[in-house]
């Protein structure tokens, strides 16, 4: 932790102040503002802080945060605030941090390298140190934004509030994600605000603010509705003394504890003597009591949105500059707006008190205010950056309202395009969205626009997909695209377009798109070009998924030399990356790596959000290949960091997600496996299978069979599966089947999965292969298999396996680990146990680092030794390693296997003591006897087995009758059944 940082001078933007109709005190928020203290103080000791303030719209958030705000400037601290806004249809990107961000005086910026403060510049031009643009992506200003809050936390106590983060667009909560989990080591509090019945249950900001509030240095703070008591402080505080009991209880029924409501319903109430039935009625009486050239500047205002500038509605209102002023000043007084003076703007006090305005507008009135206020910004000189984008976004916002449909149109494209330019891909497929929409309704729109229809939905299609995860529109728009540009279009623009199109499918049916890349392929000649580059690379990723490793490694070596010749970064990297994975399934780990980190430049910095995934998820899977689980993480998590500050939809990180929890379920984390995999996904589709997959592998290892079966039938039922995705599922249906004792369905879903296998072998079939040797042994241990079919079954599986296992120019770590379990697997199938073989399967899986996997093996090690009567001491402690490594990995059914096995064989497991195995009213000889009823064995087989008298025996077997209860030997045998006895263990020396 850095030094403590020293008191300085500071500065608040929105004031400290409480509004003159807030009550003087704060009234019933004691501990919510103790514990925004606590924040504080943790904060100022180094240690950065994310407190949420939430509740209902009214209920007193941004009052508490002034209050805040005030304590901390006395204190010594710096305060910046800023607040989402709701502009309707368009978006603003980064508007809360470009609202705060403007405080920030000169002489802060002055501190920063250059090329942090040119990235600073897109959001806040008074940061440039030139005139020189800004040419890093989303990456560069989300750090550079960090370095400024770092610096300024470092030198006095900083406090940023952000204000209503239910609108937040999606860079912003990107940007917000990136700072409460990457500032370090100095004294910052970061506080956001959001109204919770704002966010119903598919608001897209519910997901982000849930997955802020799993970080560890972030608390939330929901306010309650005020009691009775307290609203009567309230409103005691605000009339200047107690008000009559009749009134305090019509007040708090109508307002239900809201503050704001309380207080607005007051202010009527005293001055005219009366409670309007509802609260808008009570909002409108209030607007309505403004003179009428006060009352013309709401509606202008409520027209612009929550906050206007002040030039902007000066040119609105066509006022003279004494009359705007005279009208402003009653707005003022009213308590309708308030002035925000380091912004030389007005906003709305509430933003309900600007929806109440902004729906008492009339039609034709709404109309011309929209169409006046786009003019007045357009005419204003376009920012750079993400202000020029935000810009944009205000004026196509207003050309839509004004219902200006070619002016609309134009906006729209503009919008789009700028939003693009600072990656935020949401906000550029809501403004294509709109534009594609006003396409069909106006004539000429080529001539308007300058671009054609199939660019349109081009366009809309990839942030659609990027920025939202929507495979399904992306898709059919491209088909739309495709259709539209005909057979005037150029041959290259249609192979790209073809293959785009067959990319955006879905991995879990690549086959069926293989023509799509095959006819693109055939639109291409022998000339270089960027097209070329990318139908050949975009080829050659599909023959890599589809284990066709050969031929992808040489279409990718093709098109990285095309790429070359172009100078086409982006797609040389792509086709980098397949060669990696090629080289990495052939065993050459190091060339791969080679591969990746001349990728790596390129893929970070050109652009390309699908080459940005490809690396970050193609990297954890080579790293997981070859058994190097913590670098997988390790890169999986820095990929996500990545791919959030690049503003990509979730769908855009599921495969780095899975890859990622894979790595940490084979190192035994399933808690972190989980969090890395986010929330649950909902509804299995097909952009949700991987995410799908990982948490049933989660839950089939903890022993949650219903839940694991529940989400792999799910995936099973999709149309169409690609061997990538069925084959895995097979291999888990098949393990929860076994555990649940359900042999034909093991049967089934091994065979399903090896039926997939069509194209030859492959190395991803090894962990199927090995799977289906285990349902063999175990349906002749449950007596549901033929043993001598059963053997030649698994020799069978054992072949294939080896063939798969030695496709690779060199070996690999988990095929050749699979190959030594299959065979351990197959020696369950023999007469004679065979210890060694299971010795060889848990040194593996101890190699490689999986503990479930060695536990498991540990288990069958242990059947053996009690099944070959081998050395006790070895048992004992094999079985209290496996059960001991199942408990803490919370393997529920593994360690149940492993307690009933310590239970026949008379292994005393940690923390449990001698008498707490099967049968404790039983001796340990007599329980021996219990082991031979239950074998059949008669008393004379008995004492020939014990070296007793057949006298005794029968004294054994009458006791052992009389403790359990039993009226005869066949009783007490299948009370040793239940119990899981085992006769052979049981008489183990």
């Amino acid at each position: 932790m850095g030094p403590s940082p020293r008191p300085g001078r500071g500065w608040i933007l929105g004031g400290v102040n409480a509004p003159t109709t807030s009550s003087p005190s704060l009234v019933g928020r004691g501990e919510d503002l103790a514990a925004l203290r606590a924040a504080f103080e943790q904060a100022r000791g180094g240690e950065v802080v994310t407190v949420v303030v939430a509740g209902d719209a009214g209920i007193g958030k941004t009052r508490l945060v002034q209050e805040l705000a005030g304590w901390a400037h006395v204190q010594g601290a710096r305060v910046l605030t800023g607040s989402c806004i709701d502009v309707g249809d368009a978006t603003l990107p980064y508007g809360a941090i470009m609202d705060a961000l403007r405080a920030v005086p000169a002489e802060a910026f002055e501190e920063l390298g250059v090329a942090l403060r040119r990235a600073l510049a897109t959001v806040v031009p008074e940061a440039a140190p030139d005139d020189e643009p800004h040419q890093g992506g989303q990456t560069a200003l989300f750090g550079a934004v960090l370095r400024l809050l770092e610096q300024l936390g470092r030198e006095a106590p900083l406090v940023l509030v952000l204000e209503d983060v239910h609108w937040a667009d999606g860079s912003t909560e990107a940007l917000v994600r990136f700072l409460a989990g990457g500032l370090r080591e100095t004294a910052v509090l970061l506080v956001l605000t959001h109204r919770t019945d704002e966010l119903q249950r598919d608001h897209p900001v519910r997901r982000f603010l849930a997955e802020l509030g799993r970080e560890a240095r972030v608390s939330t703070r929901v306010l309650a509705p005020l009691t009775r008591e307290e609203t009567a402080g309230q409103l005691a505080g605000l009339a200047g003394g107690p008000v009559d009991g009749d009134t305090l209880d019509a007040i708090h029924v109508r307002s239900e504890g809201n503050p704001f409501f309380s207080g607005e319903l007051l202010s009527v109430s005293v001055r005219e003597g009366v409670v309007p039935a509802t609260l808008r009625d009570t909002l409108v009486a209030r607007l309505d009591r403004l003179p009428d050239p006060a009352q013309r500047v709401v509606r202008v205002a409520a027209a612009c949105g929550r906050d206007a500038d002040h030039d902007l509605l000066a040119g609105a209102c066509a006022l003279d500059d004494d009359t705007l002023d005279d009208a402003l000043r009653a707005c003022l007084a009213g308590h309708v707006l308030e002035v925000d003076p380091l912004r030389d703007a007005y906003r709305f006090r509430h933003g309900l008190l600007h929806e109440v305005a902004a729906a008492e507008l009339l039609p034709g009135e709404r109309v011309r205010l929209h169409a006046r206020i786009a003019d007045l910004l357009e005419a204003r000189p376009l920012l750079p950056g993400t202000p020029g984008a935000h810009q944009l976004a205000e004026v196509a916002h207003h050309r839509l309202r004004a219902q200006d449909r070619e002016a609309a149109l134009v906006a729209a494209l503009r919008a789009a395009c700028a939003a693009e330019e600072v990656h935020a891909l949401a906000e550029a497929g809501l403004n294509y969205d709109a534009a594609l929409e006003l396409w069909e309704l106006v004539s000429d729109p080529e001539g308007l626009t300058g671009v054609d229809l199939p660019f349109l939905l081009e366009r809309a299609a990839e942030c659609r997909w990027l920025g939202f995860g929507d495979a399904d529109i992306s898709t059919r728009l491209r088909e739309r695209a495709l259709a539209e540009l005909g057979e005037h279009a150029s041959r290259l623009r249609r192979a790209e377009y073809l293959s785009r199109l067959a990319t955006t499918s879905c991995y879990v049916n690549l086959s069926a798109q293989m023509p799509l890349h095959e006819e693109a392929l055939s639109l291409l000649d022998d000339t270089p070009s960027l097209a070329a580059a990318r139908v050949r690379g975009r080829y050659a990723s599909v023959l890599m998924l589809t284990n066709q490793f050969g031929p992808a490694e040489r279409e990718a070596v093709e098109a990285a030399a095309i790429a070359r010749a172009v100078a086409a970064r982006s797609e040389e990297a792509d086709a980098l990356i397949t060669q990696a994975v090629c080289r990495s399934s052939a065993g050459d780990l190091d060339t791969a790596l080679a591969l990746l980190d001349r990728a790596r430049p390129s893929a970070s910095e050109a652009g390309d959000l699908r080459v940005l995934q490809r690396f970050y998820t193609n990297s954890t899977h080579i790293l997981s290949g070859f058994g190097r689980y913590e670098d997988a993480v390790a890169v999986a998590r820095e990929g996500l960091g990545v791919h959030a500050r690049a503003g990509l939809d979730r769908h855009g990180s599921s495969g780095v997600q899975e890859n990622g929890a894979a790595a940490l379920r084979a190192l035994g984390r399933l808690d972190e496996a989980l969090e890395l995999l986010g929330d649950d996904p909902g509804p299995v589709t097909k952009d949700t299978v991987c995410l799908h997959c990982g948490r049933a592998a989660v839950a089939l290892q903890r022993g949650d069979l219903d839940a694991a079966a529940d989400r792999l039938a799910r995936i099973r039922a999709i149309d169409e599966l690609e061997a990538l995705v069925l084959v895995p599922v097979c291999t888990q249906q098949a393990d929860v089947a076994l555990w649940r004792e359900d042999l034909p369905g093991a049967l089934e879903a091994v065979r399903t999965g090896e039926a997939a296998l069509v194209d030859g072998e492959r190395l991803d079939a090894a962990p199927l292969l090995a799977m289906a040797v285990r349902v063999q042994a175990d349906g002749v241990a449950a007596g549901v298999l033929d043993p001598d079919a059963a053997r030649a079954e698994a020799d069978r599986l054992l072949e294939r396996l080896t063939r798969c296992a030695g496709i690779g120019e060199r070996p690999l770590p988990l095929p050749d680990q699979l190959l030594l379990v299959a065979a351990a697997e197959r020696s369950r199938l023999d007469p004679t146990p065979a210890p060694a073989r299971w010795r060889s399967a848990v040194a593996g899986w101890q190699a490689l680092g999986h503990p479930y996997e060695a536990g498991y093996a540990r288990w069958r090690l242990a059947e053996a030794l009690a099944g070959a009567r081998g050395a006790r001491g070895e048992l004992e402690e094999t079985l209290r390693a496996a059960h001991a490594g199942a408990v803490a990995l919370g393997a529920a059914r593994l360690a149940a296997a492993t307690g009933r096995l310590a239970r026949r064989t008379r292994v005393t497991l940690p923390g449990q003591r001698a008498e707490d195995v099967a049968f404790p009213e039983l001796t340990p000889r007599e329980r021996e006897v219990l082991g031979l009823i239950a074998d059949g064995r008669t008393n004379r087989q008995i004492a020939e087995t014990l070296f007793i008298s057949e006298k005794t025996a029968s004294v054994h077997v009458s006791n052992i009758l009389s403790k359990l209860g039993a009226a005869n030997r066949g009783e007490a045998a299948a009370q040793a059944h239940r119990a899981g006895f085992d006769a052979e263990a049981a008489t183990v020396r």
